[in-house]
């Protein structure tokens, strides 16, 4: 299955973190510790991510519903083609 990925680190996209909101649903909660280890500058950003995403544990049933409920900004939802379509 192909797909899209997009990265939001400004908000432009989604309002709230989608990363956040998968981390909360598919991880073990130690990975609020190692975010805010990194927030303290106690390690980089790319040792933060790669320690959260070995945490993730989503199956792909689930996964596109928590997606799909994930709340996007007007201006993004009207210029992405896909989004509008309702794909």
């Amino acid at each position: 299955m192909l797909g899209s990925v997009y990265v939001d680190f400004d908000g432009t996209i989604a309002p709230s973190d989608p990363t956040d909101t998968v981390f909360e649903r598919f991880c073990d909660p130690s990975w609020r510790t190692i975010e805010r280890e990194w927030q303290e500058g106690r390690r980089t950003a790319r040792d933060c991510m790669a320690q959260q995403v070995d945490l993730l544990r989503a199956t792909p049933e689930p996964s596109p519903r928590c997606c799909a409920a994930l709340r996007l900004t007007q201006p993004f939802r009207a210029s992405s083609p896909c989004v509008a379509a309702g794909i």
